[in-house]
């Protein structure tokens, strides 16, 4: 009898034990699925608000599209294509409701206008300049969308789509303070144009073209 109720008091010992390790095991389990879950949260909001910010970027881009096409529509009206100054025009209004543009526009962290000097001739196609700017997130303080684009005059019978029109030079997605990027995606242009060579000019040159003596917005 004495030999019977130690087995049975081991078993029972033995089934406790089993029972407390199987707790341990399922609560280890429910933390893992839980902190997964989170995770997968968390990378959720992140990937949206990767491509919110892209949306953001490409809205900026139609609207230099449309603010290219409506000024080649008043500038035909007004003096006609025949008119010897019609790319004069176009180009004067072009350029000055660009920087307007970039001065209204609050989605914008920081923007800039370089204008190629010493144009003569102009013509449909011709490029006047390059127009860079970051749109910034409203979920992480430091991740940015940087664009860059190769802006070119638009040719008298419209003929010219998006992709001539607006050349996509960055169309990139940073993390990291700006001058010090720690991770860049670059997202496929959707314009199909090829991207030169990747670097970091865009701090360097935004730095220059927004210091205080040379700012062309003040």
């Amino acid at each position: 009898m004495r030999t019977m109720k130690n087995q049975q008091g081991s078993t029972s010992v033995l089934i406790i034990l089993l029972m407390i390790v199987l707790m341990a095991f399922g609560v280890a389990a429910l933390t893992t699925a839980y902190a997964g879950l989170r995770l997968t949260q968390r990378n959720s909001v992140f990937v949206q608000d990767d491509y919110e910010l892209e949306g953001k970027a490409v809205a900026i881009q139609y609207d230099l599209l449309t603010l290219l096409d409506e000024h080649r529509l008043e500038t035909l009206n007004a003096v006609g294509a025949e008119d010897p100054m019609f790319y004069d025009y176009l180009y004067s209004e072009i350029l000055n409701d660009i920087y307007t543009y970039a001065e209204k526009s609050s989605q914008l962290e920081m923007v800039g206008f370089e204008e190629d000097l010493f144009l003569s001739n102009l013509s449909g196609g011709e490029r006047i300049g390059t127009f860079h700017y970051q749109v910034a997130s409203d979920v992480k303080e430091d991740k940015l969308f940087k664009v860059e684009l190769d802006v070119h005059l638009p040719d008298a019978d419209g003929n010219l789509g998006l992709g001539e029109l607006l050349v996509v030079n960055r169309w990139q997605l940073s993390t990291g303070s700006v001058g010090e990027v720690d991770e860049d995606i670059f997202f496929e242009d959707p314009f199909g144009n090829p991207f030169e060579e990747e670097g970091d000019f865009f701090e360097e040159d935004m730095e220059e073209n927004l210091d205080e003596d040379n700012d062309p917005f003040n």
